[in-house]
Parts: structure tokens; C-alpha cells; sequence
């Protein structure tokens, strides 16, 4: 797990492509939350929902509702757990 902000912003930078400019639609998914009122030291877009992290899941609707692989990923409290589970 990466709490450095450089290794978190390498580790972004890796998983980050590019937005495509002929593609008007894009998602957003605000995945920064920290889950304290679920009681969880996890992220609450990390907990898993049949057998799948709710970010995923999320990122997945965005990119089947929209038909559009242009998306955007907020992420803050364990950002590079958030940003490794939806790739």
C-alpha cells in the first residue's frame, strides 16, 4: 500500500490514460470518501459488493451507461488502493 504522495502520484500516473477528445461523454466517479459512518477502517469504495469493489462496480455502470470509456476517477483516503481496484 502506498502512503508516500509520490509513490501514490507514480502509481497514478501509471494507471492514468488518456481522455479521448472525440468522445463527448464522460464519467465521474467521486470515489474519495472514507467510510466512517460504515464503522470501516476500509474505504467504502473498496468494500466489496458480490465479490467486487463498489468503485468498480461503479466504474463499470458509468462506462456501460454512458457508452463511453472517457472517465475520470476522484480518489483521496487510499486513493492508490481506490485507483488499483478500478484500474
Amino acid at each position: 500500500m502506498a502512503k508516500d504522495p509520490c509513490q501514490v502520484q507514480e502509481l497514478l500516473n501509471q494507471l492514468n490514460s488518456e481522455i479521448d477528445p472525440d468522445i463527448k461523454r464522460i464519467g465521474i466517479v467521486l470515489a474519495a470518501g472514507h467510510g466512517k459512518r460504515i464503522r470501516s477502517e476500509t474505504s467504502k469504495m473498496l468494500h466489496e459488493i458480490w465479490g467486487r469493489p463498489s468503485a468498480l462496480r461503479v466504474a463499470e455502470a458509468i462506462r456501460k451507461g454512458l457508452i463511453s470509456p472517457n472517465q475520470v476517477v476522484v480518489v483521496g483516503i487510499k486513493g492508490a488502493d481506490v485507483a488499483r481496484a478500478t484500474g
